[in-house]
């Protein structure tokens, strides 16, 4: 059971849906790590620093009510591949915003959430529908582990780059330019998905891996 996930049938895409996870949560936990200092280097106040930082968290937990229908209707893989190329545009906006307003800083941080964090969430949703229920708690237990070390390397190269001189806009255009890579990987998944022959729909309990086309009602 353990090496189900990793036998050659499902080898490229468990491979594809961890390095989403992994992207995801290494930009996440980056960007929740450094926003409070980057913002306050850059003449935000503490509070204005503290309220960019939670104005990400509820960009994306108000994204993920929107983000679960549209996944319900439009497909799951096409559905977060879209979420994903937006983050990488928000996320370049983002390094832009430090040098404007407060305001600005607060919307980019607010816009950049509803994607980042919102497709965290949703991609745990999109590994539950990649894989059938023999080897679904194996493979998302493993995808979350995975992912992890996404979300501790990732603040850890942030703060190297920093310390190394590295200006703001480009550590947050490196951030969506991964955030695009996810995009991809999420992309080729569904092409992987398909090819295997998985068209099923998650709420008709079948094997539901590539659920691109709108379902009737």
């Amino acid at each position: 059971m353990l090496q189900d996930p990793v036998r050659r049938a499902w080898l490229p895409r468990t491979l594809l849906l961890r390095l989403a996870f992994v992207i995801n949560l290494g930009v996440f936990y980056a960007a929740q790590s450094w926003l409070p200092t980057i913002a306050q280097q850059n003449g935000a106040t503490a509070g204005t620093a503290a309220t960019a930082t939670a104005a990400m968290m509820v960009g994306g937990i108000l994204a993920a009510g929107l983000i679960g229908p549209a996944m319900d209707r439009r497909g799951p893989f096409a559905v977060l591949t879209v979420v994903y190329l937006v983050a990488a545009v928000f996320l370049l906006g983002m390094g832009l915003s430090f040098s404007g307003p407060p305001v600005a800083l607060l919307g980019a941080a607010f816009l950049a959430g509803t994607c980042v964090v919102g497709g965290q969430m949703s991609v745990i949703a999109l590994a539950t529908v990649l894989y059938p229920t023999t080897i679904r708690p194996t493979g998302v237990g493993w995808a979350l582990g995975v992912g992890r070390v996404g979300g501790i390397v990732a603040p850890l190269i942030v703060g190297y780059a920093l310390g190394s001189g590295g200006d703001v806009e480009t550590v947050f255009a490196i951030m969506g330019s991964a955030m695009l890579l996810a995009s991809i990987a999420v992309l080729l998944l569904a092409r992987s998905n398909r090819r295997a022959g998985f068209s099923g729909s998650p709420r008709a309990g079948v094997d539901p891996g590539g659920v691109w086309s709108v379902e009737a009602a």
